[in-house]
């Protein structure tokens, strides 16, 4: 084996070990990287997603305050049904706001709904004559037959609902709205879907009022940390696996809300599909190792030129050494000074071929050759 190729062997040998450990660390790094910055993303656009939401219920919960301010409770009939009557929104989302006397009669409504009629037992008008409120989603009773008397599934609402007062701040009443769910669960589709997040609200109760995935129920998710976490009012973020069989990332906002507005006793689990993050993950990751290896391949062919410059000096010299042993004649063997190994040995060949020319010329011609 001539040293060019032992040279050459092993230093293609370290280079591709090189290579291979490089590959797999590199992998494993843009792997914790990518965990990383999943996780971050899921995070900040779940903070978004809640903070929006929030924001949307807390306007709404300004129209009822503001409302609630102006209102005077000792107008007649009259004058309250027209306040109500300009309680209006473009959007439709409010399916139903009215006003009822401590005794819970209600004076005045949308529609005339209910007027003359008691709520005295809704939670919403209960929890309203104590102070702000903000009711979880629950089915129509009393507005059923009013507003959707042919669906087969009664509307749902959320409540907004508090206490109306009298100029000395005596509690006279109370003002409730009823905002139709299906509006604040479009809202939540809408908004996680531009994040490119699933959603899932979940109440104190461990079960999902709103999500943007249907195949998601609560029974088949209630083992998940997440959602656990959630049931806890606990936030964090978890990789873990979901009922479909893939790992998705997880993030709990414990409480879904804004400023002053009162709580509906919600959390809000974010999912984000890893998938896409992995995808392009693999196209960096072959991007790079094609990369790699074009640079390895370019570094080995540099290899064998740089090795074929350096040993030609050397192996035209140990070839004229060798003959020079052996007794034949080279003539003169120019000198090298390619580096300094390759010119010390130039030199010590010169020596040789310089005495072995003196020997010849000093030696009596009669005297055979040694």
């Amino acid at each position: 084996m001539s040293l060019r190729t032992l040279l050459t062997g092993c230093i293609v040998a370290i280079l591709l070990l090189a290579l291979g450990v490089g590959a797999i660390q590199f992998n494993r790094g843009l792997s914790q990287y990518s965990q990383t910055m999943s996780a971050m993303a899921v995070k900040v656009r779940g903070a978004a997603l809640a903070d929006s939401l929030g924001r949307a219920l807390a306007e709404e919960w300004t129209y009822v305050a503001g409302f609630a301010d102006r209102v005077d409770p000792g107008q007649s009939a009259e004058d309250l049904q027209a306040a109500i009557d300009g309680y209006r929104d473009p959007e439709n989302k409010i399916s139903w706001a009215g006003l009822a006397r401590t005794d819970g009669t209600v004076v005045a409504a949308s529609d005339g709904m209910l007027v003359g009629e008691s709520v005295g037992q809704r939670p919403w008008f209960q929890r309203g004559l104590e102070g702000p409120f903000a009711g979880d989603a629950h089915e129509a009773v009393l507005l059923a037959d009013l507003i959707a008397p042919e669906a087969e599934i009664p509307p749902r609402f959320v409540d907004f609902s508090l206490p109306v007062t009298n100029m000395q701040g005596q509690v006279r009443g109370v003002f409730g709205i009823h905002i139709d769910l299906e509006w604040v669960r479009n809202l939540l589709a809408e908004m996680a879907g531009s994040l490119d997040l699933d959603a899932f609200v979940v109440d104190r109760s461990g079960d999902i009022v709103m999500s943007t995935d249907p195949a998601v129920d609560a029974q088949s998710v209630q083992t998940l940390a997440s959602f656990r976490a959630a049931n806890l009012v606990n936030s964090g973020a978890y990789i873990e696996q979901w009922p479909d069989g893939a790992d998705y990332y997880s993030f709990i906002m414990p409480e879904v809300g804004f400023a002053d507005v009162p709580s509906f006793g919600w959390s809000l689990v974010l999912r984000l599909d890893p998938a896409p993050f992995a995808e392009a993950q693999s196209r960096f990751a072959r991007f790079m190792l094609m990369g790699g290896g074009l640079i390895g391949l370019a570094g080995i062919l540099a290899i064998i030129l740089v090795l074929t410059l350096l040993l030609r000096p050397l192996s035209g010299l140990i070839d004229a050494t060798s003959r020079l042993s052996k007794g034949e004649d080279i003539g003169f063997v120019p000198g090298l000074m390619s580096y300094r190994e390759v010119t010390r040995l130039s030199n010590a060949l010169a020596r040789f071929q310089t005495r072995d020319a003196d020997r010849r010329k000093n030696r009596r011609p009669d005297t055979p050759p040694e």
